[in-house]
């Protein structure tokens, strides 16, 4: 990793552990010693944490659990926020959860289930969805997250979508961005401060929740910032 990816990953950690007040080391290791893929860095770690816990998001559905359950958890745990998070392995949900229950957090609704395309208790008034895992099969049994936006982007038009490693599927990117450009009802945004070559997230907003976009650049600003 070069310096500068390095200096901009600590920035983050520290900024995460000192706002939030949850040691960002400690919960890497967690995830780890459980053999967990981390799965997200510490600038999506904050940016998650940033997102659930504004007044914008009240109903929030997770696909992929992990390392970005805990955040989330975390972030909403005193609140009367719904927080559902969808994963297609049962061992990895058990241990996602033996996790929370070691830190004494908030558990969300786990739901286990193969079915990507309409998971259920999918509802209108979700607000946020990050996904993070097997979503979508297409017909040639590949997975297809940038498919896999759009369709949740007409399904919960009301909901922020962000999905990472949207950067490993380029064949996708470009009739993503032809179909469903900065049109009259979404925009769509990078979010990689640290500047790396892989897991990029791609944030699509519906332009009732605009308010998200300056989360965002918040977020960003804390790469610019003195240590």
């Amino acid at each position: 990793m070069p310096e500068s990816h390095i200096l901009k990953y600590h920035k983050y950690v520290s900024a995460f552990t000192k706002e939030f007040g949850l040691d960002y080391t400690s919960l890497e290791e967690d995830y780890v010693g459980k053999a967990i893929s981390v799965g997200v860095y510490p600038d999506v770690s904050y940016l998650l944490y940033k997102i659930v816990e504004s007044y914008i998001v009240n109903n929030i559905v997770e696909i992929g659990s992990g390392m970005s359950t805990c955040v989330i958890s975390t972030a909403i745990d005193r609140t009367e926020k719904e927080f559902t998070t969808i994963e297609s392995s049962t061992d990895w949900a058990v241990l996602v959860r033996e996790v929370l229950e070691k830190r004494n957090i908030r558990i969300p609704n786990i739901v286990c289930t193969y079915e990507m395309r309409s998971p259920p208790l999918l509802r209108d008034n979700v607000d946020f969805m990050f996904i993070d895992g097997c979503v979508m099969i297409n017909d040639h049994g590949t997975i297809d997250r940038i498919d896999s936006c759009l369709h949740y982007s007409y399904i919960l038009p009301n909901a922020v979508i962000a999905f990472d490693d949207a950067q490993s599927f380029p064949h996708e990117i470009s009739r993503w961005l032809n179909l469903f450009p900065d049109s009259e009802n979404r925009k769509g945004i990078w979010y990689n401060p640290q500047q790396r070559d892989d897991r990029q997230i791609y944030i699509s907003i519906p332009h009732s929740k605009l308010g998200i976009e300056q989360i965002i650049n918040e977020c960003v600003a804390v790469a610019s910032k003195e240590v």
